[in-house]
């Protein structure tokens, strides 16, 4: 009974130096990193952006062509990750009347935090889903009008916001090129939710659909 008894004390012994040793931390704390919420690819990008307003009296308004440049980050290693970002976004609208064209010129720096769905694995080829909010900050806000040969740029900051938050999604496309590295190539629709307006009137909003492509980087 006594054999039976120091026996077990041993084997339980054991197995406890074996948890508090230091490579059972060390694959323990790794574990822990792989599953936090760390940064796991940084993906600079750049592309066109096709911007409009939406809301009231803007029937008659056509698309403005810009730029959507900047990086984003996806952290996680699943197929479910979170992805942020710094990216700069010309945004806009065009119109005419009466013999007069007007160019809408809003330029943000936007920070989106976004739900990114990878179908095939993070670490592969992959097609990818993503929703989320998208916080912008205006940089400048100016319209240009122009008639024949006379133009005028006028500055409407003191008239507009200068923060607006929008709701938006996208669907893209990860291709490994190399260990660590991949080609990436996206399509986004971002729908602002503040009145663009600061003085109360009609309710007009932006509205721009993105293309854009890059190179994600695995750290």
């Amino acid at each position: 009974m006594k054999k039976f008894i120091i026996i077990n004390f041993l084997l339980v012994a054991t197995s406890a130096m074996a948890a508090t040793s230091p490579d059972a931390q060390v694959t323990t704390k790794s574990t822990a990193t792989q599953e936090a919420g760390v940064i796991t690819t940084v993906i600079p990008q750049a592309g066109v952006v096709l911007a409009t307003f939406v809301g009231d009296n803007t029937s008659g308004t056509t698309t403005h062509t810009g730029l959507n440049i900047g990086a984003l980050a996806d952290f996680g290693r699943s197929n479910l990750q979170l992805e942020s970002g710094l990216l700069y976004r010309q945004l806009g609208t065009k119109m005419s009347s009466r013999g007069v064209d007007a160019s809408f010129d809003m330029n943000y720096i936007s920070i989106p935090f976004m739900a990114k769905y990878n179908f095939s694995g993070f670490d592969t080829n992959t097609a990818y889903l993503k929703i989320g909010a998208v916080p912008a900050f205006a940089v400048s806000r100016s319209v240009t009008a122009k008639a024949g040969s006379i133009s005028a740029t006028v500055d409407v900051a003191d008239e507009t916001n200068s923060f607006d938050i929008g709701v938006g999604g996208g669907l893209g496309g990860k291709f490994n090129v190399s260990p660590g590295m991949a080609f990436v190539v996206e399509a986004d629709y971002i729908r602002g939710l503040t009145k663009l307006n600061s003085k109360g009137g009609d309710s007009i909003y932006n509205s721009d659909l993105s293309i854009s492509a890059g190179l994600g980087i695995e750290l």
